[in-house]
């Protein structure tokens, strides 16, 4: 049965003895439940985001490294595995004897985070895409928080500009990497904003929103 909520049903109402791979929000609620045995154990699954190296800014070792001093990790335990995980500090996983965790001291660090963003070339931080997989359903409801909660912190570690500063026009060859490929094929029209060195165009909610709302004059 590859949907969890069905199994998380069965085992609540006794139709099933064994359910596995629950959800750790599944897992919470089957902890108030008396008539159902939890048994947790450490195992190889893991949950790991990865960047292109081949592509700017990642190709940036600095900028990789700010990402390490910048996840969240105690928050990404707390709120999106509800502490049913561990940091994944190998990649060969806790549970095997090749598992060496000494070369990953990075903890949350938001002023090392910035200081490192700053020698890369990026003091007011950049921006990028996160894309996680929905087709395994184990994946939207942990891995989208997850990369939610990782953006929201990033946003946090790049300064506000100090003043407004106006849009810059910029040609579309110069963004080609810096959009998602849908609105490269269908925008022609690009601007910069020099303080923060965001990418700006004509999307369609700007059509929807004078559609929406009564013009006045």
């Amino acid at each position: 049965m590859p949907n969890s909520a069905n199994r998380l049903a069965l085992i609540q109402t006794g139709a099933v003895d064994i359910a596995q791979w629950l959800l750790p929000n599944e897992l919470a609620q089957l902890k108030q439940n008396p008539a159902v045995l939890l048994n947790g154990f450490r195992s190889n699954f893991q949950v790991i985001y990865s960047v292109n190296t081949k592509k700017q800014p990642f190709d940036n070792p600095k900028v990789r490294e700010a990402l390490k001093w910048a996840f969240p990790y105690d928050a990404v335990l707390k709120t999106v595995f509800m502490n049913t995980a561990e940091p994944c500090k190998s990649i060969v996983p806790s549970i095997f004897p090749d598992n060496n965790e000494s070369y990953y001291t990075y903890t949350t660090d938001l002023d090392k985070a910035k200081k490192l963003l700053a020698e890369a070339g990026f003091p007011n931080g950049f921006d990028t895409e996160l894309t996680y997989n929905t087709e395994i359903s184990w994946d939207p409801v942990s891995t989208k928080p997850a990369a939610t909660r990782l953006e929201s912190l990033l946003k946090v570690a790049r300064p506000s500009p100090s003043y407004p500063s106006p849009l810059a026009t910029i040609g579309k060859e110069a963004v080609a990497e810096r959009v998602p490929p849908y609105v490269y094929q269908t925008q022609e029209r690009f601007a910069v904003c020099p303080s923060c060195n965001r990418v700006y165009w004509h999307g369609t909610h700007a059509d929807q929103m004078l559609k929406r709302l009564p013009i006045q004059l």
